[in-house]
């Protein structure tokens, strides 16, 4: 169950009431200390009173939110309603559909899924399931959904997103609703609680969870711990290594969770000021979102409030960082880079980072860039322009990628 004013059926003054929330006038300018190597802007979603319910990505990057009234799409500073739930309604969880074309919309009040196009339309109940806390999607396009089976057990629910039919229970673990993922691997990643209570992440291996669809629900004797006491586990999203981001509100960070178990804060609130994380999402690209891998690392999405003056929207990128004239991806300056650029010059030869071929940095490739770089290699001559020889980002700006 994943009601945002009362994570356990609390009162919204007990809750709150746990949370030091200061007093401040306006959202502050950089509410996130964010790594080296990444890039992050925010803004404002909704009044800091409301709670936010849901966060989703579009295909095109555009931010889905429940903004505590609406679903809303939020772009380039405009937003567009796509949904007005009843008024009193708490969501779970926007998920984005595999096809891209809508968004599930759950809301864990009455326990309702419903499907909302993108492209405008009316929403269609899809499924219910009371309680529901968060819904993912396996490779094969099957949804799961996170929803407690009662007071001291959650469950993980194989729903066919068919009014007419009940969801399937294949998973149980022990305490209160939290997030789930699935990493590359096809293996289910679950953690055991969501808000301001000690949190482990699980994972179920996709063998035995397919047993599970088959056959008989499994326990967590059938998951090993990635990791243990986590502060708490609101928010959770695995890049493309299988590094898992989870946010945390009870002390207010977002987490990195290392495929070997290795816990470290990879955000924190910036000095003085309250802040806690609850949803967040990755979209995924073709790396490891990692401090200079570039846009190509896809991009970090998070809700964050103080429950009274302000709830944000941080967008973290990762800077891309390389060596000016390390063309061939082969880690080390020689006679093979400038040949290849050469062949991307005249021969179609594929560049990894075109600045990098970009040898004297006047955002243009040409023949001077090869021989730059030969000059440099064989007769002493002008080194290549910075980043060199240490890696970093592109201290000019161009149209290169």
């Amino acid at each position: 169950m994943r009601p945002n004013p009362f994570r356990f059926g609390l009162p919204i003054g007990l809750v709150l009431g746990s949370f030091a929330v200061p007093a401040a006038a306006a959202t502050p300018a950089a509410v996130w200390q964010i790594p080296p190597g990444f890039t992050a802007s925010q803004a404002d979603i909704a009044p800091g009173s409301a709670f936010v319910g849901g966060l989703a990505l579009a295909p095109n990057g555009d931010a889905l939110v429940f903004d505590g009234e609406a679903v809303v799409r939020i772009a380039a500073g405009t937003r567009t309603e796509l949904h007005r739930p009843p008024a009193g309604t708490w969501g779970s969880f926007l998920t984005l559909e595999p096809s891209g074309d809508s968004v599930l919309f759950g809301e864990s009040m009455e326990g309702t899924i419903r499907r909302i196009p993108l492209a405008g339309g009316a929403p269609a109940l899809v499924e219910t399931i009371a309680g529901n806390f968060d819904l993912a999607f396996d490779a094969a396009g099957r949804a799961f959904v996170s929803a407690p089976v009662d007071m001291a057990t959650n469950g993980v629910w194989l729903a066919d997103l068919d009014p007419a039919t009940s969801a399937r229970l294949v998973a149980t673990v022990p305490n209160a609703s939290g997030p789930l993922a699935f990493l590359p691997s096809g293996d289910l990643l679950v953690a055991t609680a969501g808000w301001k209570i000690p949190s482990d992440l699980l994972i179920f291996p996709r063998a035995a969870l397919e047993a599970a669809i088959a056959g008989e629900p499994i326990g967590a004797s059938a998951a090993r711990i990635l990791a243990s006491g986590l502060p708490g586990a609101y928010g959770l999203a695995v890049d493309a290594a299988g590094r898992a981001f989870v946010s945390e509100s009870a002390v207010g960070s977002i987490l990195l969770v290392e495929p070997d178990g290795a816990v470290s804060t990879f955000a924190a609130p910036a000095e003085g000021i309250f802040a806690a994380p609850t949803y967040l999402v990755l979209r995924p690209g073709d790396r490891a979102f990692r401090a200079g891998a570039g846009p190509a690392a896809g991009e970090l999405l998070f809700v964050s409030s103080d429950f009274a003056t302000f709830n944000v929207l941080t967008r973290v990128i990762a800077e891309l960082h390389f060596v000016r004239g390390e063309v061939n991806g082969d880690g080390r300056i020689d006679i093979a880079d400038p040949v290849w650029i050469l062949g991307a010059l005249y021969g179609g030869l594929p560049l990894r980072i075109a600045d990098a071929a970009d040898v004297n940095d006047n955002g243009i490739l040409e023949l001077s860039d090869p021989i730059h770089l030969l000059n440099h290699l064989f007769r002493s001559g002008e080194p290549p322009a910075a980043p060199y020889p240490a890696p970093g980002p592109d201290p000019s700006l161009d149209e290169l990628p």
